[in-house]
């Protein structure tokens, strides 16, 4: 499942934060639906590229009722019965 931004679009924010001299935390969530242990090695690393003054990290999502999560989770099997 994507974000609908890309690594690049990331550092480009990050580097005009720290330009203006504004400090930044990131979110980082890790194991959602489709990713696997690649992805989240490149996230770990990603997150190590950057200049945060802190970062969040989660591990997994909370897939809500009648949402795109939902329903990505459903098409990739994640959901083997009706609900869950």
């Amino acid at each position: 499942m994507t974000t609908g931004f890309s690594q690049t679009d990331i550092r480009h924010c990050c580097q005009l934060l720290e330009e203006v001299g504004l400090t930044y935390t990131p979110f980082v969530i890790l194991g959602g639906p489709g990713e696997d242990r690649d992805t989240i090695e490149e996230s770990i690393n990603f997150s190590h590229s950057i200049n945060p003054s802190a970062i969040f990290n989660f591990i997994g999502v909370r897939i809500l009722p009648n949402t795109g999560m939902e329903d990505f989770a459903r098409r990739e099997g994640i959901f083997k019965c009706g609900r869950y």
